[in-house]
């Protein structure tokens, strides 16, 4: 198998997980599959990341605060960031809301069971680890509409 057929095989198994094993994965794993990921290129090599993991009773304060906050408003995003899209990226959103909602046989009329699913991102889906990504933006003027740092997480 060439690079190009590996490289297929292995996006195409790419899905979105929304239901973890409460199992933690160990530490010699994750710490792995960083190193392996810290080889993807950047430019010039300055791979302007930063990434933490958050498990155990740090996740869990986590898990306590962040739905709590973003149910009273007391949460804002390091982004610009309004959850409107235009055109093909909103035919993505609802293809993506419908396929997801489906899955677990909550209908688009459901705005409760909705609104439960939709906070469980704020539980990072009861996974055992979560890798904080953060960007560092002040490299270029390119990047003069976006705050010095970004965040982003990633469940494991």
């Amino acid at each position: 198998m060439n690079q190009a057929e590996i490289f297929k095989e292995i996006s195409g198994q790419r899905r979105s997980i929304r239901a973890y094993l409460s199992k933690p994965i160990p530490k010699q794993i994750i710490d792995q599959v960083f190193t392996i990921s810290s080889r993807a290129p950047s430019n010039c090599n300055i791979q302007p990341w930063l990434v933490h993991i958050a498990s155990g009773k740090v996740l869990e304060n986590l898990r306590d605060i962040l739905p709590k906050n973003f149910s009273s408003g007391d949460i804002t995003f390091d982004f610009p960031y309004d959850g409107k899209y235009e055109g093909v990226y909103r035919e993505r959103q609802f293809a993506s809301a419908k396929a997801v909602y489906d899955s677990i046989g909550v209908t688009r009329e459901d705005k409760e069971e909705r609104q439960k699913q939709f906070m469980r991102n704020f539980t990072f889906f009861d996974a055992p680890h979560v890798a904080f990504f953060f960007l560092l933006y002040t490299l270029s003027d390119w990047a003069q509409n976006i705050p010095p740092s970004s965040s982003h997480s990633i469940v494991v």
